[in-house]
């Protein structure tokens, strides 16, 4: 027992140190820590039906080994449990059949392979994911997926392609301003006057980054033979270019190769740390450690692991209290505060690479580049998005800082591209009896959608990088 325990240790501690296991095994990893587990619980249970009934040494060891192995198996098997495949069941009260997944892929690849099913499933992904916004999001993504991007044939004049969460992209506010921004802007465009024909093509993708928005552009967007690439810049997406950055295969040049899903790793690295005493700190490594093993993540998402360690979701007050505000590796809207550290400076500097990249990219296949960044409520009132900006670990106030619009308009003049900066623009339209934002959650309202077409058109009509000069209406 005690070998086996001590080989199980050495195994997790090796793995827990790589994203990718260096030696191939012949088994998956989740078959060797479930057989593991499974043979040392055999061996406790062989050794405790040996046990004499009288006695109070022996037997209580032999009780406790038991305990131990138990413990030790359950959080392997439930993993494997949860992953096991689903069934498709029937529902015999109904003309229609019940989606039962086990897990959200799953879920995607049957709505995927019958799309007859689409009312039926929102029940269950809202259970599953949690939260409306959690379902809209993975809206988006079933849209993405199964758009099928055609090549740009027999265009007139100039094509625009729009990358970004919220811009151009499917996260432009509530679900139905999906194609409410892009849509305004090629109409505005497209006004009386013009003898050039201008086609926005909506390319953003929700939650998308700069990473990612490169490797979009490079795989998919040069094919559309675009005139110019307007890159929508979100106040997340340092943030998720540091955890992307993190699982990402890069060339010499630091630039994505790829970028995999590696959600393991990815959760590892935003599970915040548990609350310690500053004498304690010194945990913290192994703590981080251990954050990449499987079971270790299923034990802090279930309701005990949150009881006992604390909740995964940072709230305002949980995050100045684990010290987290301004850390760009679990602060979503880190940028926004009025902060600075070498982490975040770090984390600013892979942003602009791959921003900088892409422009470089556009520009070297014959298209123009603008990157668009926006506001997000915090930075525009105080009490805009009350309840929004909690989802994003953001309390009340006023965020004034121009930071980010700064540093990304510092790094248009060093590269030579143009930055449309439309901080002030919402602040100047911001109003209580028809907000930008939604109470909700972070995104615009159909007002903001409106602005931000509005700030999109003015600024690319500015720059001469549109045909026609006219006011959106």
């Amino acid at each position: 027992v005690v070998i086996t325990a001590l080989l199980m240790t050495g195994y997790l501690l090796l793995r827990s140190g790589w994203s990718t296991f260096p030696v191939r095994l012949p088994i998956a990893h989740e078959t060797l820590l479930l057989a593991g587990t499974g043979i040392q619980f055999l061996l406790v249970l062989i050794g405790f039906l040996d046990v004499p009934l009288a006695g109070l040494g022996r037997e209580i060891g032999a009780y406790l080994a038991l305990l131990a192995a138990v413990a030790a198996a359950v959080p392997i098997a439930m993993p494997v449990v949860r992953e096991w495949p689903g069934e498709l069941i029937v529902n015999v009260q109904g003309d229609e059949p019940e989606i039962e997944p086990q897990t959200i892929d799953r879920l995607v690849e049957r709505i995927l392979a019958m799309p007859e099913l689409e009312k039926q499933y929102r029940a269950h992904l809202e259970k599953l994911t949690k939260t409306t916004f959690s379902v809209t999001k993975l809206h988006a993504d079933i849209d993405a997926m199964q758009k099928v991007i055609r090549p740009a044939v027999d265009r007139e004049g100039k094509g625009l392609v729009g990358g970004g969460k919220m811009g151009f992209g499917p996260m432009g506010g509530a679900p139905e301003l999906k194609p409410f921004i892009a849509k305004r802007v090629e109409s505005a465009l497209n006004g009386h006057g013009c003898r050039t024909t201008v086609e926005v093509l909506n390319a953003g993708v929700a939650s998308y980054s700069p990473i990612l928005e490169y490797l979009q552009l490079k795989h998919l967007g040069l094919a559309l033979q675009p005139d110019l690439v307007v890159l929508n810049f979100d106040m997340t997406d340092v943030h998720d270019d540091w955890v992307r950055t993190a699982v990402a295969r890069l060339d010499a040049d630091g630039l994505p190769v790829a970028v995999p899903g590696d959600r393991r790793l990815e959760a590892a690295l935003l599970i915040p740390l548990v609350w310690k005493p500053a004498v304690f700190r010194f945990l913290d490594p192994i703590e981080r450690g251990m954050n990449r093993l499987v079971a270790y993540q299923e034990l802090r998402r279930s309701g005990i692991g949150q009881n006992l360690l604390g909740p995964l979701r940072l709230t305002p007050e949980r995050a100045a209290i684990l010290g987290l505000e301004g850390d760009p590796q679990y602060d979503l809207e880190a940028i926004t505060r009025d902060q600075d550290s070498p982490k975040l400076r770090a984390a600013w500097r892979l942003t602009e690479r791959y921003i900088a990249a892409t422009n470089r990219m556009a520009r070297g296949h014959g298209a123009a580049f603008a990157l668009v960044v926006y506001p997000h409520a915090q930075q525009v009132a105080a009490d805009a998005s009350p309840e929004g900006r909690r989802r994003h670990a953001l309390g009340p106030g006023l965020f004034g800082s121009t930071r980010p619009f700064d540093i990304l308009v510092e790094l248009g003049r060093r590269e030579g591209f143009p930055v449309l900066n439309l901080l002030a623009l919402f602040r100047a339209r911001e109003r209580p009896n028809d907000p930008l934002f939604r109470a909700d959650d972070i995104h615009h309202t159909r007002a903001g959608a409106r602005v931000f077409a509005e700030g999109v058109v003015d600024g690319l009509d500015r720059l001469e990088l549109v045909p026609c000069r006219r006011p959106i209406r």
